[in-house]
């Protein structure tokens, strides 16, 4: 009996179909009702801006005070218009939008009074630039709001390009006369600031948005980079390598469906390119890929991620697991920056001109929340490439005030009160008052340590830290908690000079009795992802709605508090 043979025709032809699905755009299902609200709203408080600044050019003209009622009353019929209609979201309110007409109204007034001139002339010229201001923001509005029914970025050419030949046309009219000129970039920045914060009332976003909205889909790549310029010390039984070889998984963002998920080797999205990078650090006894669900979710909102296998402290290090080459591993991070920065210079390479080492973002967990903070603040390891770090539990019961001295990179730590492996006070809370400003304290009621990384070996409502302890640092008999260990060689990452307290006298002890409740992973989870990516986006890009969410969205969950100093 012969068996019969596959279709290759048809299975090509399928083979065809799933890689051009895959390594398609995703196709724009169109606005939904959340959107057309904020598309609706941005629009009138585009007109309810225009109104506003004409009202201010007719007061102009009169030499009276400019009437503004109408415009109030006609934004609050038109948003209730439109809230009767659509699902808006909570915070895209007339109470919020109205005060940054009213401010942006006063400044552009005032940035045209010039030189105070009043006559005839002078105030049509600053009657004509305050119409061609409430112009340029009714035009910005509504280009944001053409792009959100698209799914595109908004295009503002057209709108600075009326902008600009309305202020022109203004001055050559007054023939010399206008009370000011070359006041173009001035008023256009105070519209500019007014679509922001208007456009960030709108979204509201919140701690959801930012844990799952997703943009792009997400490519992975495996490499070995090797630097052969350092060597890896001897580590027990293991003599040491004349160089140091680092295994590292990189994710991008990819021209793959975001239904796709993470897709190896998928094309390289260039459009929006080149891409800011995130650097991150696995902890003790960790790999490169147990905090795929964060380093997965920053590549899906534009970012190049990568994270390595540290050779003395991942998983299956010669040797066994150490922390004592913590030093390289600091210098292993900017090591993979510059290789970033090669392959970004290298025509013949799969990034090549995707990646921008001048945004940079340092993340990392644990024993890789103390690497990323020796990145960032160490006075020896400092890499100035960092723009922002945060540090997720991090083992910093070892830095004194001194060590903060380093650099000055915005910080971000993030620590669970229930956390059994780096205790929350000595390794977060008083970390954190002694670093620099700008810093932030988010702290997750109820938190452990191990739900910052993924769940790789225990249940979603299990406390991973209490596994830890019995699986890893407890034996039989042993006392609870453990007390902390110190006495590293005086030296230890340069010792007291650079802020080290070799000692550990400041670290609490270790695994104490388990807590009856703790935050489970899956919210956990959730508010690192959203901490992480908008701190990010506030430091690395200006995002308006992730400072929101940084400075006062987290701090109004119920099981989160914020502490700040900027």
């Amino acid at each position: 009996m012969k068996t019969a043979r596959p279709n290759n025709v048809v299975t090509l032809l399928g083979l065809f179909v799933f890689v051009t699905l895959a390594t398609a755009p995703a196709a724009f299902a169109g606005p939904n009702s959340e959107t057309k609200c904020k598309m609706n709203k941005l629009k009138q408080a585009g007109k309810a801006g225009l109104c506003r600044l004409k009202a201010e050019a007719k007061a102009e003209i009169k030499g009276t005070t400019a009437d503004v009622s109408k415009c109030a009353s006609k934004l609050a019929a038109a948003f209730a218009k439109v809230e009767a209609k659509e699902q808006c979201r909570a915070g895209g309110t007339v109470a919020a939008v109205e005060p940054r007409l009213e401010l942006v109204a006063s400044q552009v007034t005032l940035e045209l009074v010039g030189n105070g001139d009043s006559t005839k002339t002078a105030s049509k010229c600053r009657a004509a630039k305050l119409k061609a201001s409430g112009k340029q923001l009714a035009c910005v509005l509504k280009a944001q709001a053409k792009a959100e029914a698209k799914g595109t970025a908004p295009d503002f050419t057209k709108c600075d390009s009326k902008f600009a030949t309305g202020f022109q046309k203004a001055e050559t009219k007054a023939g010399g006369q206008c009370p000011s000129t070359g006041d173009t970039a001035a008023v256009s920045a105070h519209v500019d600031d007014a679509y922001i914060e208007i456009e960030a009332d709108l979204a509201d976003l919140g701690v959801e948005d930012f844990a799952e909205l997703r943009e792009y889909g997400v490519g992975n790549k495996s490499l070995t980079l090797v630097d052969s310029s350092r060597t890896v010390p001897a580590n027990g039984v293991f003599p040491g390598a004349a160089e140091r070889s680092l295994e590292v998984q990189i994710w991008y963002p990819a021209i793959i469906s975001p239904a796709f998920g993470q897709y190896v080797n998928a094309p390289l999205q260039t459009s929006g390119a080149p891409w800011p990078v995130v650097v991150r650090a696995h902890g003790f006894g960790g790999v490169n890929t147990d905090s795929a669900g964060l380093t997965r979710h920053l590549a899906s909102r534009g970012y190049v991620v990568i994270a390595p296998n540290f050779p003395l402290s991942w998983l299956f290090a010669p040797g066994g697991s150490t922390l004592l080459d913590l030093a390289n591993q600091a210098l292993d991070l900017s090591f993979l920056l510059d290789s970033l920065e090669a392959m970004n210079a290298d025509p013949d390479d799969f990034f090549y001109g995707a990646i921008d080492t001048s945004r940079v973002g340092a993340t990392g967990h644990s024993l890789g929340g103390a690497t990323v903070l020796l990145s960032g603040y160490h006075v020896d390891l400092v890499d100035p490439r960092i723009d922002a770090v945060v540090a997720l539990a991090p083992f910093a019961c070892a830095f004194t005030e001194t060590f903060y001295d380093g650099g000055s990179a915005p910080l971000m730590i993030l620590g669970g009160d229930e956390d059994l492996i780096t205790p929350y006070n000595s390794n977060q809370a008083v970390p954190y008052s002694l670093a620099d400003p700008s810093k932030f304290l988010v702290t997750l009621d109820g938190g452990t340590h191990m739900s910052f990384a993924d769940r790789l070996t225990f249940a979603p409502e299990e406390n991973g830290d209490e596994g830890i302890c019995t699986g890893v640092f407890l034996q039989p008999g042993d006392p609870r908690p453990l007390p902390a260990s110190g006495g590293f060689d005086p030296d230890f990452l340069g010792g007291a000079a650079a802020g080290i307290d070799t000692t550990g006298s400041a670290c609490e002890p270790i695994c104490p009795l388990p807590p009856p409740t703790h935050m489970f992973f899956a919210r956990q989870h959730e508010l690192t992802r959203a901490a992480t990516l908008a701190f990010f986006e506030m430091q690395i890009h200006g995002g308006v709605s992730a400072a929101r969410l940084v400075r006062t969205g987290l701090d109004s969950a119920p099981d989160v508090t914020v502490l700040s100093a900027e």
